[in-house]
């Protein structure tokens, strides 16, 4: 999956095939914030403009700017990986959450190190 970023705020690209133009949609909100262009050059151009848009627009109305992504998730899997995972989290004296943030971040480091944090 191909992305742009601007504030923190990331979109998805996606290409018309019928035109040929690129689109970028944000992901993890319920705000629409979008923009088309024809190059990448100019898609990630006018995708900053439509979140600064969007940021003038939500301080004009007096309202915070809906944030992409809160840092809060459930997660549902196995009962059985629960167990483990928090067996495991306790033997190296940790949280459940932190067990489980580290193992993401390993993750995206092996994965997409450019990314990693």
């Amino acid at each position: 999956m191909t992305t742009v970023e601007h504030a923190g705020y990331i979109a998805e690209v996606a290409i018309d095939e019928e035109s040929g133009w690129l689109h970028a949609s944000t992901l993890g909100m319920l705000d629409v914030v979008n923009a088309e262009a024809e190059t990448f050059s100019q898609l990630k151009e006018e995708f900053a403009i439509s979140i600064e848009e969007y940021l003038a627009f939500c301080k004009e109305l007096d309202r915070e700017p809906e944030k992409p992504y809160s840092g809060k998730f459930q997660l549902r899997t196995d009962p059985t990986l629960h167990r483990r995972a928090a067996a495991l989290a306790k033997q190296q004296g940790k949280s459940l959450n932190t067990f489980v943030n580290d193992a993401i971040i390993d993750t995206i480091r092996k994965i997409a190190p450019e990314t990693a944090i």
